[in-house]
């Protein structure tokens, strides 16, 4: 499972630690040497579903103009501890991944990599950790926007440390609908199968979270607020869809994304740069002082989804930020001007005479305006929506 790619926002976490109240401030010490240090991206997914890792660089908080370096073209495996070695396969873009596999709980497995320049790297020797089911996800509206909650637990007491990713799905629409195709000189009512006016958009958040119950009498995570959606996003126009992924982590793994998470509280991103040198579990073995980010883990994951359609939230849903739409204009093309300034634009209506009410030529708009999809949706419904 692929659940870390290119982190681009801020990623905070509200509750580091089950007894604390608020995060202190980090004074980032800001680096301008370009250390150009390996990132090792993703946890390995027992199971099912296909794990993949991300490989990139680190760039300094200088460097305004790249943010990322991918690593292509290394050699990926996973090694089991006195066994069989499982490859990776890479697509040339820094994501390397794995086909579902089904490991030996009983041993250890750890990531070996090889560069393109034959630098070795290899994360320590880890246990797998199984991830309970989630028990509960919920949404509370609140007067500015809408509140999800997470709960969970593991009956024999042994998960303690939690870490958490969610996928985001939104239905939106274009600014206008278009009734009319114009083709070769010709102009035809569009069918329903060609519209263009609905679109479902999904993407992974940039942000994680952690959480431990380690202070806690018992292993239970109880209504821990995950995510706030503000009311008046676009989000929340017509329908939205959250689906949370849990995987179990170690105390280590635990202490170093917490500490990750408040370095970069103020940065504004995980990985894009480097201000202080938080050790994971990766080491690169022709030089051991090198500073490798990243931890590997290995764990199981559970899902869960919810779903919060526009009627179920008070107020009016017209009051929202920035839909994209905001330049968006109509125009209207003459019928003997149609072949001359059609290009680039879809009908959007017809347009007759005040008098005549004869058809006198069309109201048009550009394709931005009409085509959902130039917005980074789909037309196709999603398999889970409801």
């Amino acid at each position: 499972m692929y659940w870390m790619r290119n982190y681009k926002a801020l990623l905070f976490c509200v509750l580091f630690f089950a007894i604390s109240n608020c995060i202190e401030p980090y004074a980032v010490r800001e680096l301008t040497t370009d250390y150009n240090y390996l990132v090792v991206q993703g946890v390995l997914i027992n199971g099912s579903a296909p794990s993949s890792i991300q490989l990139s660089r680190t760039t300094t908080l200088k460097n305004t103009e790249q943010k990322e370096v991918i690593e292509a073209n290394a050699s990926v495996q996973l090694e089991e501890e006195n066994g069989s070695t499982h490859p990776f396969t890479g697509n040339g873009m820094g994501l390397y991944t794995l086909p579902p596999i089904n490991l030996n709980h009983s041993k250890k497995y750890r990531l070996h990599i090889q560069t393109s320049n034959k630098k070795e790297y290899t994360s320590d020797f880890v246990e797998f950790r199984e991830s309970p089911e989630i028990d509960q996800l919920k949404w509370i509206e609140q007067p500015d926007g809408i509140q999800v909650f997470i709960s969970t637990s593991d009956q024999s007491n042994k998960t303690k440390y939690y870490l958490w990713t969610f996928e985001e799905t939104w239905k939106y629409t274009a600014k206008y609908y278009s009734n009319y195709v114009f083709d070769n000189g010709v102009v035809t009512p569009r069918q329903f199968s060609d519209e263009l006016y609905y679109c479902y958009k999904s993407i992974r958040s940039p942000n994680l979270y952690v959480y431990s119950t380690q202070a806690l009498s018992e292993d239970v995570v109880n209504n821990y607020p995950l995510f706030f959606i503000p009311k008046k996003s676009q989000k929340l126009v017509y329908a939205y869809s959250l689906e949370v992924s849990q995987i179990a982590i170690t105390k280590k793994a635990y202490e170093y994304w917490s500490t990750l998470l408040k370095n970069n509280e103020h940065v504004g991103s995980l990985f894009d740069a480097l201000p202080a040198q938080d050790i994971g579990n990766l080491h690169c073995v022709d030089n051991p002082g090198e500073p490798v980010l990243g931890y590997f883990s290995i764990s199981s994951i559970t899902h869960k989804r919810i779903f919060i359609d526009r009627q179920e939230i008070t107020g009016p849903n017209s009051l929202y930020d920035s839909s994209g739409y905001e330049t968006c204009t109509k125009e209207y093309i003459p019928l003997d001007q149609l072949s001359s300034k059609m290009q680039g634009k879809l009908i959007v209506e017809n347009k007759f005479g005040d008098v005549s009410q004869q058809l006198e030529g069309y109201i048009v708009s550009t394709q931005d305006c009409i085509d959902c999809r130039l917005h980074g949706g789909t037309l196709s419904q999603p398999d889970f929506w409801k």
